[in-house]
């Protein structure tokens, strides 16, 4: 609470340190909201082990406090995850939670040829149709920019993974 107080104006500043301290009370809520912004900050520096360490501490603290959190939090939780992951040339780690954040959003990967068969023609159809009728389609998804965003960075990543994996 001293923290907080005191460098109220930019707590990006003692993210980890809060996250730290409250992940050690029985406030779970305070405690996995400074882990996902201490996970995700360190992310963004290129801290990956302290990311990875941050935001598997926010999943666990979750999942044990039960809390209900809406699909696409835990989807970016998963995605940062695999990111930090696959910065860390681990590769297999990363895939696993990159594939489990697009599904929390509603974007899965297909696992079978004939899935990926389908997926292509559907995605082939979906353009055809976005070029063929613009004016149906743009602003349609404005609501879930971040959302397709986010997917959007989380399969490349993935194609990074199947590449060096020879997938």
């Amino acid at each position: 609470e001293w923290y907080e107080a005191t460098y109220r104006d930019d707590l990006s500043q003692v993210y980890a340190l809060l996250a730290y301290h409250w992940n050690l009370t029985d406030q779970a809520i305070t405690a996995v909201e400074y882990l996902e912004k201490a996970g995700t900050q360190a992310v963004r520096n290129f801290a990956n082990r302290e990311a990875v360490e941050l935001l598997s501490a926010a999943l666990l603290r979750a999942n044990q406090a039960k809390l209900k959190s809406e699909a696409s939090r835990r989807a970016e939780w998963e995605l940062l995850l695999g990111e930090a992951y696959v910065n860390l040339a681990e590769y297999l780690k990363g895939r696993q939670h990159l594939e489990i954040g697009l599904s929390l959003f509603g974007q899965a990967v297909p696992h079978t040829w004939p899935g990926e068969l389908i997926g292509i023609f559907t995605l082939a159809l979906q353009q055809l149709l976005h070029r063929l009728l613009p004016s149906f389609f743009v602003g349609r998804f404005a609501s879930q920019q971040a959302n397709l965003l986010a997917a959007s960075r989380a399969c490349e990543r993935l194609v990074e993974v199947y590449y060096i994996t020879s997938e």
